[in-house]
C-alpha cells in the first residue's frame, strides 16, 4: 500500500553492516522518536513500510538549491 502522506513522526533506519566476528548481519530496526518515548520496530514489514515512506519523501522533496530558493522566497514575504 502506498504512502498516503499522513504526517510521520521522526525516525531513523538502521542498517548493520556485516561483522567479521558473527555468522551474519543484524537486521535493519527502524527507532521513532514519539512525544512520551522512543519505540523501535524490528519486523520486517515495519521495516519496508518505512523505507517506502522515505523513499516517497526523497523522491517529492526539492534539490538543494530549489529549496534554498523557496525559503528564501518565504522568508521574504515576512520581513515586510
Amino acid at each position: 500500500m502506498p504512502w498516503d502522506g499522513t504526517p510521520v513522526q521522526l525516525y531513523i533506519i538502521l542498517d548493520f553492516a556485516q561483522s567479521e566476528r558473527q555468522n551474519g548481519t543484524e537486521p535493519p530496526i527502524v527507532y521513532t522518536e514519539k512525544t512520551i518515548g522512543t519505540m523501535f520496530f524490528e519486523e520486517e514489514d515495519a521495516v519496508l513500510r518505512y523505507r517506502e515512506i522515505h523513499a516517497c519523501l526523497k523522491q517529492s522533496a526539492l534539490a538543494e538549491q530549489p529549496s534554498r530558493d523557496l525559503l528564501r522566497q518565504v522568508a521574504r514575504r515576512y520581513e515586510q
